[in-house]
Parts: structure tokens; sequence; C-alpha cells
């Protein structure tokens, strides 16, 4: 049996792995040299937004099937994500929420946009509720982000 412990440290690498590969992390040294390279149009951030509130949703309801679709399959690290995420169905029940804080970088098939991350714990073993600022990145295949 795996103890408690190495239980959350892998669940938080998960957590961490999953953001990742929707996102980029950068620190906010990074950020600060980021320029914007195209102004976001209302109607790319409300298809940025449905993208991230498929993310939420589908993690929230441990829908991997789903929660795999709005991750792009050319990242790194995958398929080792939803073997990830599978354990972390099966021992924990949590509740994500993603919430966009302003548009870091746009261009026509690329935007990052740094958001609120919020994941508390519902069921399960002992989890630290955690709040992350990230940047997540999303690439926009074949007309969807």
């Amino acid at each position: 049996m795996i103890p408690v412990l190495s239980k959350n440290i892998k669940v938080i690498a998960t957590l961490l792995l999953a953001s990742s590969i929707l996102t980029g992390c950068y620190s906010g040294s990074e950020l600060e040299n980021t320029a914007t390279t195209e102004a976001a149009d209302d109607s790319k951030i409300e298809a940025v937004n449905l993208t991230l509130e498929e993310y939420t949703r589908t993690m929230n309801e441990e829908d991997l099937g789903g929660h795999m679709e709005t991750l792009d399959v050319d990242s790194p690290g995958f398929n080792n994500t939803k073997e990830m995420l599978e354990q972390l169905f099966e021992v924990y029940d949590l509740e994500s929420k993603v919430e966009i804080i302003e548009v870091v970088e746009s261009s026509p098939n690329t935007v990052k946009v740094r958001v609120k991350q919020t994941t508390t714990k519902i069921s399960g073993p002992e989890f630290r509720n955690n709040e992350l600022t990230v940047v997540h990145t999303l690439n926009n295949k074949n007309g969807a982000w």
C-alpha cells in the first residue's frame, strides 16, 4: 500500500503535469517580456473561455475521455497525463475552478491566458487544497482551441 504522503505528492504532480499539458507555466519575469502580437478579438476569447470551461467541467465530472479532448495530443506527456488522471479520479473527488485573469499573448493560432486555477478536495485521502496562477497556452487545431 502506498502511504498517503506518496499519493498526495503523486496527485500534486499529476495536477501540475495535466495543467502544463494545456498550459505553459512561466515565471513572472518571462511573462513581463512576452509581447502581444495580435489583439485578441471577442470571438477568440469566447472560444478560449468555452475550452477552459470544458477543461474544468470534465475534470469536475471525472470525464477522462472528454478531458483528454481538451488537451493538445502533440503535447509531451499527453499519455502519462491520461494514466495519472485515471489514478487521480479513482482516489479523489476534487473540484476545480479556472478563471481568466488576462490575455498574455494572442496570435492567429495561439492564445496565452493567465488564469487563477483553484483545486479543492471534496472527498478522498489527505489533500492540500491549492490555488495557482498559471499561463494556459491554447493552440488552434483544425478550428478548435
